[in-house]
């Protein structure tokens, strides 16, 4: 059950091959930021409506109490990376900063939120609450969050605020027997127009929509929107998790199931290369030809990046094999 949780040997491969997706999405995405253009312009609409919610989820998913855990896979990296990428920001980006922790550095923000999701934990999973009145009382948090001025970028509590109850469903598995209803009979067919509809109701509100809306980054003054905007967005993420939940199979699919199991070097370290082809106007075509060309190159990027070897440099497992020889 959600309450006690236990770790699965089995390979889930639904959640390894959204993860894969997802991750795609975010490098793709990012990469959107280095050009301009109609079309990529409602695309990256599209995708920030839903990849980092249904990451949270995912995260959650598979999330439990473990400090140690919690250590060394999110408290180690945050500190090594937000070093690294500060002082890649200094030195070959040549902008001014300083070194600090409070305020992640762009893409770092997840892991801060991982931290403050992984501490809520022993709460959302205390016996004494039912999964609705948690999930209602996280859904009520993450709107109410946006009347405060001061929620923002400090400490990613903003966005921590907010994607929580996405964290909590998953770590809930809310959705798991829904879904599985829905994939008997026209359940697929009815989601896939579902998907067509959300993307062409994005293209046609393209010119309304701001994408730090969907950064969940800002307060509603801030932001320039309001609470209705926000539960909006977060009715739209929950439907497109659904949707993710019933399209994507079960079962392994060549290498993208790998690349799902393998996410977190690309999340660390795609984002040098994005800020490497931004400084240096790497996407100068027509649109339709840097669009076709941050499709392949992001492909490229998950594939050289989500696989054990680079696992195994961003953990430091070379540290310790060192450490040992030496002892």
């Amino acid at each position: 059950s959600w309450r006690d949780k236990v770790v699965i040997t089995e390979r889930n491969y639904k959640m390894d091959n959204m993860k894969a997706l997802m991750m795609y999405l975010v490098v793709f995405g990012h990469m959107l930021e280095c050009f301009h253009g109609t079309v990529r312009w409602w695309i990256y609409l599209a995708i920030y409506s839903f990849h980092m919610p249904v990451f949270a989820y995912i995260t959650g998913y598979f999330s439990r109490i473990n400090p140690e855990r919690t250590v060394k896979g999110i408290l180690y990296p945050y500190f090594l990376y937000q070093t690294l990428y500060l002082m890649f920001q200094r030195f070959f980006l040549e902008q001014e900063n300083i070194l600090q922790f409070t305020t992640p550095y762009w893409l770092l923000w997840y892991l801060i939120s991982l931290l403050c999701w992984q501490m809520f934990l022993p709460l959302i999973s205390w016996k004494g609450f039912t999964q609705e009145k948690v999930l209602t009382a996280t859904f009520i948090l993450s709107l109410a969050a946006g009347f405060d001025n001061t929620v923002g970028y400090y400490l990613s509590l903003s966005r921590t605020l907010v994607l929580l109850p996405f964290f909590t469903a998953g770590y809930f598995q809310y959705f798991d027997g829904l879904t599985d209803r829905m994939k008997r009979g026209a359940g697929k067919h009815l989601c896939l127009f579902g998907c067509v509809l959300c993307v062409l109701g994005i293209k046609r509100m393209s010119g309304v929509l701001q994408a730090g809306w969907m950064y969940h980054s800002m307060s509603y003054e801030a932001g320039g929107y309001s609470v209705w905007i926000r539960a909006g967005l977060l009715l739209t993420a929950v439907f497109w998790i659904l949707v993710w939940n019933v399209l994507v199979p079960n079962r392994r699919i060549w290498l993208i199931s790998m690349l799902g199991r393998y996410t977190m070097p690309v999340f660390l370290l795609h984002g040098f290369l994005i800020k490497w082809m931004e400084k240096s106007t790497f996407f100068h075509w027509s649109e339709n030809v840097n669009l076709l060309i941050a499709a392949v190159l992001s492909a490229g990027i998950c594939i050289c990046l989500g696989n054990p070897w680079a696992a195994g440099l961003t953990e430091m497992k070379w540290r310790r094999r060192l450490m040992r020889r030496a002892v």
